[in-house]
């Protein structure tokens, strides 16, 4: 039995460093329980990495070309009244709707709606959210009366933005694996979006779809969870993305994005850090074709031209301007 005697012979025992100590194997617990609750298990033989998390206020989190998490960009989450003072009428174009899933693919096999306000979306949303009809404003470009109001992200201010985007659902959406021939900062102002980051030396197993294909860019692996080898041996950086965080996609990176259940909006930044240098490779490589030179004479000098990007990516662009199809996809 504790008695008072032992109790006190206890409480002495704790010394200012065992006290310590203690806290720290607490708070690492709690770190361990958080990070299994977040998690998402995959039946792989691979141990997927944790995403680096960088202060938001760090003008240089993006110098290093990988994955970053951006914290405390918010000091709490914009609900949907929030958006919809910020939307006010604007008509919302880009609405999507699944009937039978939840993954919605670049490719236009879904029902566009109509343009309707964010209010009309919301009332909609909110009816189909215990139904198998899915919808999603997809890469809606956004209007300067939101534009003034979403937050700031230092590490933006000297990129030449080529697009800023918003993505709104109700229930728990899904960006299916892809990459994109862009850099990209995803923020997220309300719910939860879990991600999976695959480098680009990965595209050569994730059996993306062929150039030119409907589905170009986009991998034909449905599950993420238990993927075919190769690619089954490759480790995601994976994660969650809260309200006030924002995650760095570099160039060329395979990424899926899951919402959570309930509302979820994000805003998406993009821009093209070797656009000037592809050009000039593409329009190179038209006059290569025009004067017939051989394939192999072609890659081998568009390798030559594209020596300051990351080898990953130089292989990527490669073997897609150098396919038998159009170069006009810049």
């Amino acid at each position: 039995a504790v008695t008072p005697v032992n109790r006190l012979c206890i409480v002495k025992a704790v010394t200012p460093v065992n006290r310590f100590c203690i806290v720290k194997a607490v708070i690492f617990c709690f770190q361990v329980l958080y990070r299994e609750m977040i998690w998402s298990k995959r039946n792989v033989d691979v141990v997927d990495i944790p995403i680096a998390i960088r202060d938001g206020d760090d003008t240089r989190a993006l110098d290093l070309g990988i994955p970053v998490l951006l914290t405390g960009l918010l000091t709490q989450p914009w609900t949907a009244s929030d958006l919809s003072f910020a939307l006010s009428d604007h008509p919302l174009q880009h609405i999507l709707q699944s009937r039978d899933q939840n993954r919605f693919k670049f490719a236009v096999d879904h029902d566009k709606l109509a343009p309707m306000t964010f209010d009309e979306f919301t009332h909609v949303g909110t009816q189909n959210h215990n139904s198998q009809n899915y919808l999603y404003v997809y890469g809606e470009p956004i209007p300067p009366s939101l534009c003034s109001r979403i937050p700031r992200i230092p590490c933006l201010i000297d990129k030449a933005l080529t697009s800023t985007l918003l993505w709104v659902a109700f229930s728990s959406v899904c960006s299916p694996l892809h990459y994109d021939l862009v850099d990209g900062v995803l923020l997220q102002l309300s719910g939860r979006k879990r991600f999976f980051l695959f480098p680009p030396s990965a595209v050569q197993d994730a059996q993306i779809h062929p150039k030119g294909n409907r589905f170009d860019r986009q991998s034909a692996i449905e599950d993420i969870h238990c993927p075919p080898s190769p690619f089954r041996d490759i480790p995601a950086i994976q994660g969650v993305i809260e309200p006030g965080q924002a995650l760095y996609i570099p160039y060329g990176w395979l990424h899926q994005i899951e919402a959570d259940c309930g509302l979820s909006i994000s805003i998406s930044y993009r821009w093209n850090s070797y656009e000037a240098t592809i050009r000039g490779a593409a329009l190179s490589l038209r006059g290569l074709r025009a004067s017939s030179v051989p394939v192999d004479a072609q890659r081998k000098i568009l390798a030559e031209m594209l020596t300051e990007l990351p080898l990953p990516i130089r292989e990527l662009l490669v073997d897609r301007l150098c396919s038998n199809l159009s170069v006009d996809w810049l």
